[in-house]
């Protein structure tokens, strides 16, 4: 039911890129999740007294207008890369192919097996036939056998993937042909006797992977709109071609991670109820926390160098890059 007070708990955050600065886009509002939001304007009154007129106080002029603020909101793979993109601009994004590897501690068995997508491969001492791979006299010539035998099977659930050898730790190592997330299904096993140990219950790693460089000249600019639905009449504060200024976050050996991030709106315009020729359209936010995206990983570049996003503390800013290692 409508509400007198306005409560935290109510409160949205929305957020939508823009493609002409200052224009309010009509539609592809997302609903963001947010600790707290501080973005408000400010006009001061100037005072400029004058000499000759007495002691009565002279009209105050009206100061600059200044519209900034923070919002602090939750590191999590859902929002960390619109944050990391109003920061630093678009990404360079590739699609990455599923990766697997089975190690073995030593010579499989006999009629031991492992499993690929479903199929059952057996490894034997004598001629093999089928999907059937023959015992060597060492674990690196079984291997190689096995791969090979695999690379040429006929069947379809097996020749999705590219098989190889890795002699470093005596391992077979599997990739998905086709890149993105169906790979990440196909399936791994093996039997006790066969010596062998999967990395995962399935292939891993297939998706996207996205990477932020610092530096860059084009740094999107966003309409942000603070609203309070639940009121009798509510309200929504809605700020015009703002620009994220700064992104700083410590990590710490437990907790949530949080980072306060500073945004510069253009303007912001007055406090308005809804309207169906006014309120931009968005996706509501899903319940679930679920997360679809496979891989997201963030590394940031600057004069060359390249940093993983996992120091103790890092802040970051458009145009300079800092990474101070607590304690």
């Amino acid at each position: 039911m409508p509400k007198v007070r306005a409560y935290g708990a109510d409160a949205t955050l929305l957020a939508c890129r823009e493609t002409s600065y200052g224009v309010t886009p009509l539609t592809g509002y997302r609903s963001l999740d947010f600790k707290s939001c501080h973005l408000s304007t400010e006009q001061p009154l100037g005072d400029d007294p004058l000499l000759g007129r007495g002691r009565n106080a002279q009209d105050p002029d009206r100061g600059l207008i200044t519209d900034e603020g923070r919002v602090e909101v939750p590191l999590d793979l859902r929002g960390a890369g619109f944050w990391l993109t109003g920061l630093f601009g678009d990404p360079a994004t590739v699609q990455t192919k599923s990766a697997g590897h089975i190690a073995f501690a030593g010579l499989p068995a006999a009629n031991s097996t492992i499993a690929l997508n479903g199929v059952t491969w057996t490894f034997v001492t004598g001629t093999p036939t089928g999907n059937q791979t023959q015992i060597g006299a060492i674990i690196e010539a079984t291997l190689t056998a096995l791969a090979s035998d695999l690379s040429t099977s006929a069947d379809a659930k097996i020749s999705k993937c590219t098989y190889t050898v890795s002699t470093s730790d005596d391992g077979l190592e599997i990739e998905f042909d086709a890149a993105d997330v169906p790979g990440n299904s196909f399936t791994l096993a093996a039997s006790a006797n066969s010596n062998g140990t999967v990395s995962a219950p399935t292939l891993t790693a297939g998706g996207y992977r996205h990477e932020w460089l610092s530096g860059g000249n084009d740094i999107p600019n966003f309409t942000v709109e603070i609203g309070h639905p639940q009121l009798i009449t509510p309200v929504f504060f809605r700020h015009l071609s703002t620009v994220m200024e700064s992104l700083a976050f410590e990590m710490g050996r437990e907790g949530r991670r949080t980072a306060p991030c500073n945004w510069w709106p253009r303007v912001k315009r007055k406090p308005r109820p809804p309207s169906a020729r006014h309120r931009p359209s968005h996706t509501a936010r899903p319940s679930s926390r679920r997360i679809i995206a496979v891989t997201l990983g963030a590394r940031v570049q600057r004069s060359g160098m390249r940093d993983l996003l996992t120091a103790d503390k890092l802040g970051f800013r458009p145009h300079s890059l800092r990474a101070t290692p607590v304690g």
